[in-house]
């Protein structure tokens, strides 16, 4: 990021923590539970499918994205590849699987999943 212009590396590093899940998860989880606890009925007639669809949306999203960092985290575990720190000692090649343990869970990348 060093030769990024210095203005827009706020707004980057907004853009990339986005991609890390936390605030869609919130956000879709917090929609989708209140969703949930309001009763239907006490929503006015003319939002009632409007409001359905929003809370289904969280919830294919809450679902998503939890369920793909979850796939993706057991995976790593269970491919169990070393991280690059470690090439030198165990090689590029080296592979511990159901490892469990973090210096050994780089495959795939999370920026894949």
């Amino acid at each position: 990021m060093k030769h990024f212009p210095t203005e827009l590396r706020s707004i980057a590093r907004v853009i990339t923590d986005l991609g890390k899940g936390q605030e869609v998860l919130v956000l879709s989880g917090l929609i989708f539970i209140l969703g949930w606890l309001i009763p239907a009925r006490l929503w006015p007639k003319k939002i009632t499918v409007a409001a359905s669809e929003v809370i289904t949306g969280a919830a294919f999203v809450f679902l998503s994205v939890a369920g793909g960092g979850l796939v993706a985290a057991l995976i790593k575990n269970v491919i169990g590849r070393a991280r690059p720190g470690l090439f030198e000692t165990y090689g590029y090649l080296y592979f511990r699987p159901f490892a469990f343990d973090s210096h050994f869970a780089s495959f795939p990348s999370g920026h894949s999943a």
